[in-house]
């Protein structure tokens, strides 16, 4: 499509995005998204504002749209910002 049809198109699917979550909640929205992600467990290197970038596995969204990261040490730390890519390194 040309650049004004997806634009039209985009900020329509944005609309009734916004729509819905103002109507029925964040809930089915974070389920849509998740169904879409890449599957629990996916190697993530995540680089947090102001912080040394963290390797860990992708272990789902927090109730508020926030990424779980499963680090090695067994700890859960949960990402409100930051820059996430596939990670080459197993963890």
């Amino acid at each position: 499509p040309d650049r004004d049809t997806f634009a039209d198109t985009l900020a329509r699917s944005f609309d009734a995005e916004l729509e819905r979550w103002r109507t029925v909640g964040l809930a089915p929205l974070l389920r849509r998204w998740q169904a879409a992600a890449h599957p629990e467990g996916t190697p993530l290197r995540v680089s947090p504002p102001r912080e040394e970038p963290l390797d860990g596995t992708f272990a789902g969204l927090s109730g508020d749209g926030n990424l779980q990261l499963a680090l090695p040490s067994g700890e859960m730390r949960t990402i409100h910002a930051g820059d996430v890519v596939l990670s080459t390194n197993r963890v």
